[in-house]
């Protein structure tokens, strides 16, 4: 795995973890900022003939439009330096969100996506897990959309729940697929939830269809980031629900994400690690994270030596 190399943007630990786990080296890429505000990155260690992956994740913050265009210039660096191989590794991408043209604007997730690819003589094969809208694929020219419910319904299996006193509610239309993959691998029955979005922060539950009397919800979404649609979907059934376990790919968390998840009826808040989750957040909430560097430690060694990613997307 010598001829492996590992090029964090940010979110080092994962970056480390993985590297750890490969045996490979992690080479940091060179930042240099000039007076007028130019940035330009260099490579401090040799990638010719290498597999080159460049990790990045939306962490939320000013810091984002940046990671941003050093990642396209991180992956420029790589392929003119002769890497054999470069890929993109993007956990988490924030931008899958913006997937629409909503009166005058670009469509945010497609023009981000095309700028990655443009890094890499337009052929930039990208790793990505849950991405928010299936459509966001067509913005890239070669992609992997992994899911980290291979992870999390193993997890959940190890709970033992009666099939007879649980049920899967998805916390919205995007989260229907995964709430199907945790019924159908674990025997529960699926509920329905209809939502309208009111603005970035608020939402009304228009419908909710499902037996939920007396049992324990699992919600499965593909992000919590503020939790406004969780607390929302809870204060309405939370009369009727013994208990409620979340159970969500990519743990966001931001603006009032604490005080909306501080509910008794909810027992365990379940996430991966697709990016660094907020020490408040892991102490002050029933929070459990899952690992994704094994999987994605997996990816990668399949990647390098041109084996089938066929397995991988397979949920045991």
């Amino acid at each position: 795995m010598d001829r492996l190399k590992i090029l964090p943007v940010n979110y080092p630990d994962l970056a480390y973890s993985v590297a750890k786990r490969l045996e490979v080296e992690v080479v940091q890429p060179e930042i240099c900022t000039y007076p007028n505000g130019c940035l330009e990155v260099k490579l401090p260690r040799e990638v010719r003939d290498c597999s080159a992956f460049v990790f990045l994740t939306s962490i939320p913050g000013e810091t984002l439009p940046r990671d941003i265009l050093i990642t396209q210039l991180t992956l420029a660096a790589a392929y003119e330096s002769f890497a054999s191989k470069v890929v993109l590794v993007m956990p988490y991408f924030s931008y899958a969100r913006s997937d629409k043209k909503e009166g005058r604007m670009g469509i945010a997730a497609k023009i981000i996506a095309k700028n990655f690819l443009i890094a890499c003589d337009g052929h930039t094969p990208t790793i990505v897990f849950d991405l928010h809208a299936p459509q966001v694929e067509g913005f890239f020219e070669r992609i992997d959309n992994f899911s980290t419910f291979k992870l999390l319904i193993p997890y959940l299996r190890k709970k033992h729940l009666n099939p007879k006193e649980t049920i899967v509610l998805p916390d919205d239309t995007h989260s229907i697929k995964r709430a199907l993959l945790v019924g159908e691998h674990l025997g529960f029955p699926v509920g329905y939830v209809e939502k309208m979005r009111i603005s970035s922060t608020e939402v009304k539950i228009l419908s909710i269809q499902g037996d939920y009397q007396g049992k324990t919800a699992i919600i499965a979404a593909d992000e919590i980031c503020t939790g406004g649609t969780i607390a929302t979907l809870i204060q309405k059934i939370e009369n009727e629900i013994k208990e409620a376990i979340i159970v969500a790919a990519h743990g966001v968390f931001v603006g009032n994400a604490l005080s909306n998840l501080s509910h008794p009826l909810i027992k365990e808040i379940i996430v991966s690690n697709t990016l660094p989750i907020p020490r408040e957040i892991q102490e002050r909430l029933p929070i459990t994270i899952i690992d994704i560097a094994p999987f994605l430690s997996s990816i990668l060694q399949a990647i390098h030596k041109s084996k089938p990613l066929s397995p991988l997307f397979e949920i045991k």
